[in-house]
């Protein structure tokens, strides 16, 4: 692959760059294209390349809904999450990848579903759709709020001002 395709994937996908930004720094190298026919190069190039198909496989984006039921008080999420065939499915396990901190809520219910997923390139995903209730916890103990409140208190050790009587 020519040297200018590779710096092309690489501002592209490293760095952020727009399309019309990557047009502007490769127009020179093809003198009788129009912006349109450079911007369709570039981005053939780019969507093509491996590290662009790579980068699009995230089984965790994706439609998810939340909901908060004040009546019960319970929370319910749903969404695509990723767990490894290998990891032990607990309650803390489904609450972390719901986003939520384990020592502050309660599990009501879970319901997880796997299936099989083929991506271009022939990868293939397995992809899990997890539906969560849970309940905050009446007295959630955070260790990491504990923590942080004692690394903000003030330990220096002031002696008290003793009044001298004259």
């Amino acid at each position: 692959m020519p040297g200018w395709k590779q710096e092309a994937i690489r501002l592209r996908l490293q760095e952020g760059l727009t399309w019309g930004e990557l047009v502007a720094r490769f127009k020179d190298r093809f003198p009788g294209l129009n912006y349109e026919q450079v911007r369709k190069k570039l981005s053939d190039v780019v969507r093509r390349s491996p590290e662009y198909r790579d980068a699009q496989v995230k089984p965790t984006e994706g439609k998810r809904t939340e909901e908060w039921n004040a009546a019960k008080g319970e929370y319910t999420s749903d969404r695509l999450i990723e767990i490894c065939e290998q990891d032990e499915i607990t309650p803390e396990l489904i609450l972390k990848a719901h986003g939520l901190k384990p020592g502050l809520w309660e599990v009501i219910n879970y319901r997880n579903t796997y299936w099989h997923s083929q991506v271009k390139g022939g990868k293939r995903l397995v992809m899990y759709h997890s539906r969560l209730t849970a309940k905050p916890l009446a007295r959630g103990i955070d260790l990491d709020e504990i923590a942080r409140h004692y690394a903000q208190m003030d330990r220096k050790y002031r002696r008290p001002e003793i009044a001298v009587k004259p």
